[in-house]
């Protein structure tokens, strides 16, 4: 039996999906405008709810209220388009934890089953609306869903001693880098868990940008290499937050020379590629500072790095089949080569 071709993958996908799958729609001042004006309301809506119920249980008014601006989007969103649709989306992204938080613990709680119902409920509720109904597609929804899976599969793995990823690690970081600073980035019991729990999830993740982009399914990818990027350098980081400078720092542009390749690879990927770069350049900065001693030292090392990176640039540019200049129209650095 043969296995499906790449192209029927795609089509597949497609199909589910429509266009969005294969690529990001062109941003719209105006879109972005009603998308803001959204915002607005649901926060007027939060604050509206504080004030009617005061210090009594606002599950039930903060929930309600918050499901007839869900449902009211819905269904307008069904109807109209523009700037209109845009708002929809924007109340429906905002409204879905908020209706959970306020289920959950409005009335004060804060168990484990509490946290866990908000992380199930909401990361089922985006991934319905990404495959289903007419908010299908939408990369926002995904990329929302991938990062609940990803905070509530490490929160698992923390056995519940964090509300957020590296909570504790990130709260004690008082000042200067998260190297060699004794126990305070790793003081966690499952530290060394969670931390290669975030890194394994970044990676599957990248790879699956990875192997989208190669399907021609950059809409569909950039969800994964969005979150993708940051559970990596996160939970590299994590991984050796209590080793020495150089180790961290040489880890974390590691880390982000690997997001920077999968975006590459790609096409059209901005963020990630000045994402991943951005680390390299702290995590080499990082080394630096903590083995240079002199002024000398620091122009000697940063000459060395300067000549050693523009070196790697210009080979891997060919191997990336980059456009020269950034222009489709000025032909590949390959063929300048």
């Amino acid at each position: 039996m043969t296995a499906p071709s790449t192209d029927a993958t795609s089509e597949s996908l497609l199909d589910r999906l429509g266009w969005r799958a294969e690529r990001r729609p062109e941003p719209g001042f105006a879109h972005t405008l009603g998308a803001a004006a959204a915002a607005f309301l649901v926060f007027a809506t939060f604050f509206l709810i504080i004030e009617i119920t005061g210090s009594d249980d606002p599950t039930l008014v903060g929930v309600a209220l918050n499901a007839i601006l869900f449902v009211g989007a819905f269904v307008l969103g069904s109807q109209q388009s523009g700037p209109v649709r845009s708002a929809a989306v924007t109340v429906m992204v905002l409204t879905v934890p908020i209706i959970w938080f306020f289920l959950f613990l409005g009335n004060g709680g804060s168990g484990d089953g509490d946290l866990r119902g908000i992380y199930l409920l909401a990361l089922a509720t985006y991934a319905v609306l990404y495959l289903l109904v007419w908010t299908k597609g939408r990369a926002i929804f995904l990329g929302l869903a991938l990062l609940i899976l990803f905070s509530w599969v490490v929160w698992e793995i923390d056995s519940g001693q964090n509300q957020l990823p590296f909570q504790d690690q990130i709260s004690s970081q008082t000042g200067g880098t998260p190297f060699d600073s004794g126990d305070s980035f790793g003081s966690g019991d499952n530290t060394d868990a969670t931390s290669t729990a975030a890194l394994v999830i970044g990676l599957i993740y990248l790879a699956a940008a990875a192997a989208l982009d190669r399907k021609k399914l950059a809409g569909a990818a950039t969800p994964f290499i969005a979150v993708g990027g940051i559970a990596t350098v996160a939970g590299a980081v994590a991984l050796v937050g209590d080793s020495s400078a150089i180790a961290g720092g040489l880890t974390l542009a590691v880390s982000g020379a690997v997001v920077g390749l999968v975006g590459g690879l790609g096409t059209d990927r901005r963020f990630s590629t000045w994402f991943g770069v951005l680390m390299v350049f702290l995590g080499l900065t990082i080394v630096v500072a903590d083995t240079a001693d002199s002024n000398l030292g620091f122009a000697g090392f940063f000459a060395v790095l300067a000549i050693v990176i523009a070196a790697a640039a210009n080979f891997v540019a060919p191997k990336l089949d980059e456009h020269v200049d950034g222009d489709i129209n000025a032909g590949k650095t390959s063929d300048s080569a």
